[in-house]
């Protein structure tokens, strides 16, 4: 198996529980407020690393307690935090969220991730001579994300893009990704597709292989997922696993994101990925928070054979 680098966007989450989201100008009281740790690559990498993965983790927290706090629970995880920059002077991302019904809203202030710059990355160049495949996402500047899956390329490694918060990408850019990952929102983002149905993500599918990704795979959340095998360029869809109740969705993607990684480094069929992604993801709705509603690599096994 080999070594994954997770490469973008780590925050602390502040969460609350509400009823309802308040108009502009209107307080609604809530519950049940928490601390967790969260940022996409941090989810990212902390799902891949509970399901098996050998994770690297390359990103920027602030000179503070929280930053310190997320790298040592990020070692705990067993993630190699060697290359996580610490960027004295900015506060480590701060991302509030408001979960209501089971979906949430996010506003986020990206701290120490707008400070992750390209040069970091060429100082980080020997995490890419040990990995296999770069996960990365769109929360840390653009020219960071296009100068990291360009190092990626120039070692071979496999680009896999999770290209959320959605925002303008040079479509040269997708020439180079190997996995895309958009959900339903970031897939009409990109292509201009309304993309609510299978039948929709399968024209999103196909117009992403058209920018030359390998590979497209669209999540529809509790409707599944549409993609293509990468071999035979034949599209699949993949129903969503039925669980009983849905607490939180906050990391459901990112946990995608990091099962498929995992079980691409183990050589695993792309079919196999997506079921054993789907199976993880929604565990992950289950509970409370990004980061502590990552399952592990048991306890998936114990719902889904792959």
């Amino acid at each position: 198996m080999g070594k994954i680098i997770v490469l973008g966007g780590i925050n602390q989450d502040l969460i609350i529980t509400a009823p309802r989201l308040p108009r502009i100008g209107e307080t609604v009281m809530g519950n049940g407020f928490c601390t967790a740790n969260g940022g996409k690559a941090a989810n990212q990498a902390v799902a891949a690393a509970r399901l098996g993965g050998d994770v690297i983790l390359i990103g920027a927290v602030g000179g503070d307690a929280a930053g310190s706090k997320m790298i040592n629970n990020f070692s705990n995880e067993g993630i190699d935090t060697s290359f996580t920059k610490i960027i004295n002077g900015m506060p480590t991302g701060t991302a509030v969220i408001t979960v209501c019904g089971g979906d949430n809203s996010i506003v986020m202030d990206a701290g120490a991730n707008s400070a992750l710059m390209p040069e970091h990355i060429g100082q980080s160049e020997e995490a890419f001579l040990k990995a296999e495949a770069l996960v990365v996402q769109m929360e840390i500047p653009q020219e960071t994300v296009e100068y990291s899956i360009k190092l990626a390329k120039k070692h071979g490694l496999a680009v896999m893009l999770d290209p959320a918060p959605a925002s303008e990408i040079n479509k040269k850019i997708f020439e180079m990704v190997d996995v895309v990952k958009p959900n339903e929102t970031e897939s009409e983002f990109y292509t201009g597709i309304k993309t609510s149905t299978k039948e929709e993500a399968a024209k999103a599918v196909a117009f992403f292989k058209g920018l030359g990704v390998e590979t497209a795979i669209v999540t529809l959340g509790e409707k599944g997922s549409v993609y293509n095998d990468f071999l035979s360029g034949e599209i699949f869809y993949q129903d969503a696993f039925e669980i009983n109740s849905i607490i939180d969705t906050t990391a459901a993607g990112d946990c995608f994101m990091g099962a498929v990684a995992v079980m691409l480094s183990e050589k695993k069929k792309m079919a196999q990925a997506i079921k054993f992604a789907s199976c993880a993801a929604a565990l992950a709705v289950t509970k409370m928070g990004a980061q502590p509603s990552l399952p592990t690599r048991g306890e998936v096994e114990k719902i889904c054979a792959f």
